[in-house]
């Protein structure tokens, strides 16, 4: 059972999962929010004494239902056009419902309208990670002139650089086609050196051991490398045509990460539900 803080007046019992409905000095579901207490608050804002749709309540309750994982849910409450901090969430919903190209547009279109300059990182961050998702060179050429509000100038290139990569790699067919040409040659082009190196060594020491075999008449040795040899350049070929996916997602989840440290749009809105 939770005790309301400091400077709240208790009003009659409430069955919405919460000790009871009050009527503070500040919003109680606010005091919920800022305490972890997704669930209550989420139970506070949906059936308590905000039951009409205002702006309050509709933030309050998209807040503790993205804390609850449940963005298809805050989807539905929100609404976008009237006020920014809406639309930020909604942004961030829609990213994680799946839908990036919304989000996209949405954060895009945040980032340069907003006034405050919290709401223009959120919706830089928001349109980032949306672009990560997506993966094209559309994409990561749409949001290029948001960097500059999440980056400095020295971490610009970088990222750049690696978003770049994750939206423009190699084709996992071409690399294919560079190690069925010279082993290890597509794990290398996609970063991977170590693997291209240990994958050349062993294609060549196999494919010297079969001609060996076969040169001194040892059939069954033969044979046996020569097994060993296509297993290996088998698998070569593979590692090689799914280097670029493999290298994308790691740099996908890695930018992801950095940008999440950056800003979180949430708790973003959070901090300025708070103030408000």
């Amino acid at each position: 059972m939770l005790d309301p803080p400091e400077g709240f007046l208790a009003d009659e019992p409430s069955a919405v999962g919460c000790p009871a409905a009050l009527t503070p000095k500040r919003d109680f579901g606010l005091w919920l929010l800022q305490n972890g207490e997704w669930q209550a608050a989420h139970n506070y804002y949906l059936v308590g004494r905000f039951q009409e749709s205002t702006h309050e309540s509709r933030v309050g309750l998209a807040l503790s239902l993205l804390r609850l994982n449940r963005p298809r849910e805050a989807q539905r409450w929100l609404q976008p056009d009237s006020s920014t901090s809406e639309t930020l969430l909604l942004a961030h919903a829609c990213r994680r419902t799946g839908d990036s190209e919304r989000a996209l547009n949405m954060g895009l279109r945040l980032e340069r309208s907003a006034r405050e300059s919290w709401l223009r990182k959120c919706g830089a961050s928001v349109a980032l990670a949306a672009a990560l998702d997506i993966g094209t060179e559309a994409a990561a050429d749409s949001v290029r002139s948001t960097l500059a509000v999440l980056f400095d100038e020295e971490e610009l290139p970088a990222f750049t650089a690696q978003l770049e990569h994750v939206c423009g790699s190699t084709p996992g067919w071409l690399s294919a086609l560079a190690s069925a040409l010279l082993p290890g040659s597509g794990q290398a082009i996609n970063g991977y050196v170590a693997d291209g190196i240990t994958a050349l060594t062993a294609c060549t020491f196999l494919g010297w051991a079969t001609a060996a075999a076969f040169r001194d008449g040892n059939t069954p040795g033969g044979l046996f490398f020569g097994g060993l040899f296509l297993f290996g350049y088998t698998a070569n070929v593979h590692a090689a045509r799914t280097a670029p996916a493999v290298r994308r997602e790691q740099l996908r989840s890695r930018l992801r990460d950095l940008i999440e440290s950056r800003c979180d749009p949430v708790l973003e809105a959070l901090r300025a539900f708070e103030g408000g």
